[in-house]
């Protein structure tokens, strides 16, 4: 199983920082960052690796403020915020002029200038790229060169708990030897080490009241 695109971390990296230097198990190590990665993911709310984001609906709260599902935003020139022309649900958006809202790309919020997202399902849509352009193969372009290794120290870390658990009782629910397959119910939210916790808290998207 190759590692998903937004991974956080390497096999490479992971086994330079646990000092693993056979390639016996780097299939499961592969399987075990992929599921970190969904895990950090689904628990911050938010995907940390740069995407683009084409036509993301939003629904209006009465709120002169929209927060987007993704940060920061990298796109400047290439964002549209789109409004639909009904209430109904039908594919029919017109461009809200630019100069009609302010962006605060690094918390991805937007606020339109002397008026309110109105309070209606799915009204907006955005096209935009957020996230942080890391790979963590090229000098200059990884987690900790972009500011934020701590997050991969994490990712790192949860692989090493359950890389060690595997095979034990209490860390494996299930596993298949052919096109290996494995999972894990030792990863909660409730389960996290307070100090873990306390760094994937400090990425957590915020949600507007």
């Amino acid at each position: 199983m190759p590692l998903n695109t937004q991974a956080l971390t390497t096999v490479a990296r992971f086994k330079s920082y646990v000092g693993i230097t056979v390639p016996t198990y780097d299939t499961k190590i592969e399987i075990l960052i992929n599921i970190v990665t969904d895990f950090i993911e689904k628990y911050c709310d938010r995907r940390f690796r740069e995407t683009t984001y084409t036509n993301q609906i939003h629904d209006g709260h009465g709120s002169p403020q929209l927060l987007l599902q993704q940060y920061p935003v990298n796109t400047r020139n290439a964002f549209q915020l789109d409004e639909r022309d009904t209430d109904l649900n039908e594919n029919q958006w017109s461009s809200v002029e630019t100069n009609l809202y302010h962006i605060d790309y690094t918390a991805g919020l937007l606020e339109l200038i002397g008026r309110k997202f109105a309070e209606v399902p799915r009204k907006y849509q955005v096209t935009y790229t957020a996230g942080y352009a890391f790979d963590n193969t090229t000098p200059g372009a990884t987690l900790e060169s972009l500011g934020i290794g701590e997050l991969e120290w994490v990712c790192w870390e949860l692989v090493n708990d359950l890389y060690k658990n595997a095979g034990s009782v209490t860390g494996v629910m299930s596993e298949s030897i052919g096109n290996y397959s494995v999972s894990y119910g030792g990863l909660t939210a409730n389960g996290l080490n307070p100090l873990h916790k306390s760094v994937l808290d400090k990425y957590k998207r915020p949600h507007l009241m």
